[in-house]
């Protein structure tokens, strides 16, 4: 099975409550604009679209950063739906001496 080819986009925003908490609004959205394929033949109606929607929390400081968003997803095509809970971990690096 070859999956169809996809378009997604990201997008936040979000309020400074202290320096080292955010709170915010989240969201994704993935439209596929290729069917699959099996056997290099096209699988009709197969397109795969998504919208996700949620708050998320920033927390963190001195370049670690923790970041925990909630999506629900709502207009569900061709693929699993329900919340989705992401968390990720961000660390900046120092810069390079140059």
């Amino acid at each position: 099975m070859q999956p169809g080819q996809a378009f997604h986009l990201n997008y936040s925003a979000s309020y400074e409550v202290h320096k080292s908490l955010r709170f915010g609004f989240n969201g994704y959205w993935l439209q596929q604009t290729a069917d699959h394929r099996i056997n290099d033949l096209a699988i009709p109606d197969s397109k795969e679209r998504t919208v996700g929607l949620g708050p998320g929390i920033q927390v963190g400081g001195n370049g670690i950063w923790l970041h925990l968003n909630s999506y629900l997803e709502t207009g569900v095509r061709n693929r699993p739906s329900g919340i989705k809970v992401t968390l990720r971990i961000t660390k900046a690096l120092p810069p390079g001496k140059g």
